[in-house]
């Protein structure tokens, strides 16, 4: 185990002595990201209010450690790589989240009810409050229909009732263009519906836009605004119940809407954000909700611009680098080039040296011959001689003469003494 891993008796002693906001940025994590790895080794950790108890001198009690002979490492230090990552990260969204605080201030919050109705209801609740009272009017249809196959076969065994609609752990989702993204069942959409008419017109009135547009064979709904753009998802929570019916044994869970909501904003350019309440909670927090969905795309157009910079600063950083690099390559192969022809002057000068000795011997062969020739008749082998003393080369000359002409370049030769002073 190297230094700095934490084992997991290690992490529960630092849990229960230090808060999670104050240990998790020692460990590069956030205070969520702590929690998990807690959950992930099975340590506990301590309990809402247990610090402010500590602090009041109250008397508190830590939770002992499950398993405590499970020692195993549960976090190592961060390469300098991803510790960079990290920092990057915490430090993108710190920027975010100051920047829409600064917008929130500047945003008004404008008073919005929700109505009793429908009417004058915008083109996308409209279209979706259509898709739900059709899908209302199918299950009814198919529900007389099982409620004849009932009465007409008396004891057999029910089917699984079929939706005419795919459901959702029990919910519904309009899958049809121009509706909105919403995830219910029948029993809370008109509310839900009247919600988002009301939600509609106060982002209408802090200068946004809503659409719905196609995605992937699918549907997104949209919030534009400050030349910024948001996703918008709504669901309805529910809880899942065992229940026994002899007649469908296969059906055993039940799925039930509970009174909570979450409306949820997607962000490209940073973590998402979500509202959870009930119906009051939801309607009184309204107004606020449109005023920061407002100060979101407000402050996502500064980040995009300090984001573009930043991004703009890796990119001529990068190309810096990558010039550097290129010449510092450059720079070993000439230092390769230049020792490799230094080397290769010895090989010119012995082959230079084994030519010679060659020249040598065939001017002493054509010596002996013209010093053989007896008379002027023996006219071929004058010829002959005369040929092969035109063919002749002292080959120290002509390196000799290569090497100058190296030299006589604008540039020293690669095998110069000090070239690369």
């Amino acid at each position: 185990m190297s230094n700095g891993d934490i084992t997991r008796t290690d992490l529960y002693r630092r849990v229960w002595e230090t808060p999670l906001s104050r240990l998790a940025p020692e460990l590069g994590l956030s205070d969520n990201g702590l929690r998990k790895l807690c959950k992930r080794h099975d340590i506990p950790i301590p309990a809402r209010g247990y610090w402010a108890r500590a602090a009041a001198g109250q008397a508190v009690k830590s939770t002992k450690l499950p398993r405590p002979d499970d020692n195993e490492r549960v976090w190592e230090p961060p390469t300098p790589r991803e510790a960079k990552r990290r920092e990057t990260a915490r430090a993108q969204a710190s920027l975010s989240q100051s920047t829409v605080r600064e917008a929130k201030s500047a945003v008004e919050v404008l008073p919005t009810e929700i109505r009793p109705t429908l009417d004058g209801c915008d083109h996308l609740v409209r279209n979706t409050a259509r898709f739900f009272t059709a899908l209302a009017a199918k299950i009814e249809k198919r529900k007389a229909e099982l409620e004849k196959e009932r009465m007409r076969h008396p004891g057999r065994p029910q089917l699984l009732f079929l939706a005419p609609q795919r459901t959702l752990n029990g919910r519904f989702a309009p899958d049809e263009p121009g509706c909105l993204r919403i995830v219910a069942t029948l029993k809370n959409i008109d509310w839900i519906l009247r919600f988002h008419d009301a939600l509609i017109r106060a982002l209408k009135s802090q200068g946004c836009k809503v659409e719905a547009r196609e995605w992937n064979r699918s549907h997104l709904v949209e919030i534009h605004g400050s030349g910024e753009q948001v996703g918008l998802s709504f669901a309805e929570e529910f809880e899942t119940r065992v229940r026994k019916d002899p007649q469908r044994p296969w059906d055993d869970k039940e799925y039930v809407a509970k009174d909570t909501y979450k409306l949820k904003i997607e962000r490209p350019l940073g973590s998402p954000k979500a509202w959870v309440g009930n119906q009051a909670r939801l309607a009184e927090l309204l107004p606020a909700i449109a005023r920061d969905i407002a100060a979101m795309l407000v402050a996502q157009g500064e980040v995009r611009k300090v984001r573009e910079a930043e991004e703009a600063e890796r990119k001529v950083a990068a190309e810096k680098r990558a010039e550097e690099s290129r010449v510092w390559f450059a720079a070993q192969k000439l230092i390769a080039d230049r020792k490799a022809a230094r080397h290769a002057q010895a090989d010119r000068a012995r082959a230079a040296g084994k030519a010679y000795d060659e020249f040598l011997s065939l001017r002493r062969v054509v010596a002996e011959m013209e010093a053989r020739v007896q008379d002027e008749t023996d006219e071929a082998v004058r010829e002959w001689l005369t040929l092969v003393c035109s063919n002749l080369s002292d080959p120290i000359e002509s390196l000799m003469h290569a090497i100058r002409t190296e030299a006589a370049g604008g540039e020293r030769p690669l095998w110069w003494p000090d070239a690369d002073r």
